[in-house]
């Protein structure tokens, strides 16, 4: 499967079905409010790409990236074509993309306690099939608990924290707690 992409712009006509799409796929708590994704694609280093299958708009990516990593924010395909492979295809264009530096992502630590761990579950395996691995990167973002997964090099927890000011634009409220244990991290 070869898809295009397309990088938007906040005045492109896409905006509206990117937005409809980013509302349905993440929950309200984990949603950067959507004027901020808008004013942030103002920085060179902020990138929100739609990929299409020929004309079929099939989902988008929302990123940052510098000269030392990726950070993938956000990964949504279009409802109606999940589990056919396209977000397989959107993550490994990704990877081709920024090859030469890591793509870190955060997701929501995967602890047997919480009622939504077998989306949890089922997301972490989904970004290990597709060679992510689990970091000891732990933090706490207003309040909500996140372990980093990076594809590539390792990132050190102080490499991510200098990179957390420019992806936050310095407005991250992160505390990093300790490291996972050895027998979830390596799920």
């Amino acid at each position: 499967m070869t898809l295009t992409i397309q990088r938007l712009n906040s005045k492109d006509k896409m905006i509206r079905t990117i937005r409809k799409l980013y509302v349905q796929s993440f929950p309200a708590n984990e949603r950067i409010p959507f004027p901020v994704i808008l004013h942030m694609l103002e920085d060179e280093h902020t990138e929100l790409l739609a990929f299409y299958d020929k004309d079929l708009f099939v989902g988008f990516v929302y990123l940052y990236h510098s000269d030392s990593l990726c950070f993938l924010y956000y990964l949504a395909v279009c409802g109606e074509l999940r589990n056919r492979q396209y977000g397989t295809a959107i993550l490994q264009s990704v990877l081709q993309r920024y090859a030469s530096v890591p793509v870190v992502l955060e997701i929501d630590t995967p602890e047997e306690s919480v009622k939504d761990i077998s989306t949890r579950k089922k997301r972490q395996s989904f970004y290990q099939r597709n060679g992510f691995r689990m970091t000891s990167v732990r933090y706490l973002f207003y309040g909500a608990d996140y372990t980093l997964m990076v594809h590539g090099r390792e990132i050190s927890r102080e490499e991510y924290e200098r990179e957390a000011e420019h992806i936050y634009h310095r407005a991250a409220r992160m505390r990093f707690i300790d490291p996972l244990p050895v027998s979830v991290s390596q799920k």
